[in-house]
């Protein structure tokens, strides 16, 4: 069967509304119900920091324990353990950072990955960092998403854990 021009162009149109129409529900699915959202907090690390070549590049290692809210006074939900490599340096440095959010008393944990900038000879950044969810276990295995971590005035860290189903 031969179509005409008129009609083939009317059956495009209808695919490309379509698919338009699919990819805009997928979004929003994905933005509300396909999404759980965690926030936690880190209690101050505690940070070494090691000198790994002979071009003194830094290795930065760190933990702390993690919580519901930003307070010693209520048991720690965890240990957050985190090291960070220098991996270019300029005006800023770059680092390639890898984190693990490990629940205590369980086998489920988050794995994070990243690369991002910080300040010369900081150790630490008052800019929010925006991390990727590489993976997990237990209840957590196969785990995907996004962290946004933000240094707050006292030394503690907020974390928004979105993950995606």
């Amino acid at each position: 069967m031969k179509l005409d021009r008129t009609t083939r162009i009317l059956l495009i149109a209808i695919a490309l509304g379509i698919t338009f129409l699919l990819a805009v529900v997928g979004g929003i699915t994905l933005m509300g119900k396909n999404t759980t959202t965690l926030e936690l907090y880190n209690a101050p690390p505690s940070i070494s920091s090691h000198i790994i070549d002979a071009e003194k590049d830094m290795l930065y290692v760190w933990h702390a324990t993690f919580h519901d809210e930003a307070s010693l006074s209520l048991p720690s939900l965890g240990e957050v353990m985190g090291s960070m490599m220098v991996i270019k340096s300029g005006r800023e440095q770059e680092r390639f950072t890898n984190l693990e959010f490990d629940w205590k008393d369980s086998n489920d944990s988050i794995v994070i990955s990243s690369i991002h900038s910080y300040p010369v000879n900081a150790i630490e950044t008052a800019t929010p960092i925006h991390r990727a969810i590489i993976g997990g276990t237990g209840k957590y295995v196969g785990a995907k998403g996004e962290i946004i971590s933000n240094r707050q005035e006292d030394g503690w860290y907020h974390h928004k854990i979105i993950l995606v189903k």
